[in-house]
């Protein structure tokens, strides 16, 4: 899941794809079935909100540069969303879990 998260600094589609690599499959039905038997539900919601509120991909980080003429902001971009990011997914993955034990 990480490396499908790393993939999509690149552009965001690129974890589907690099998922599908790594279970060995090409249909998207296959994915999903395999995907459903590797993740717990929690798992799967905490990834999903870590890959939504993760690092923008390359383009935006260059288009943030060229608006901003500085690298400040693209870097305080992506080490902003990035702590975001996991810490949504960790408390995604708490609250899926103790709202699932009630």
């Amino acid at each position: 899941m990480i490396v499908a998260l790393l993939s999509s600094i690149v552009a965001k589609e690129n974890s589907i794809a690099t998922l599908g690599v790594l279970f060995g499959t090409s249909s998207q039905t296959t994915l999903g079935t395999m995907l459903r038997a590797a993740l717990t539900p929690a798992a799967a919601l905490a990834f999903l909100v870590t890959q939504m509120l993760f690092m923008p991909c390359v383009a935006a980080v260059a288009a943030i540069k060229q608006e901003t003429n500085s690298w400040r902001w693209p870097v305080f971009s992506m080490a902003f969303l990035t702590v975001v990011s996991l810490a949504g997914g960790a408390l995604t993955y708490q609250a899926a879990r103790w709202l699932g034990h009630l």
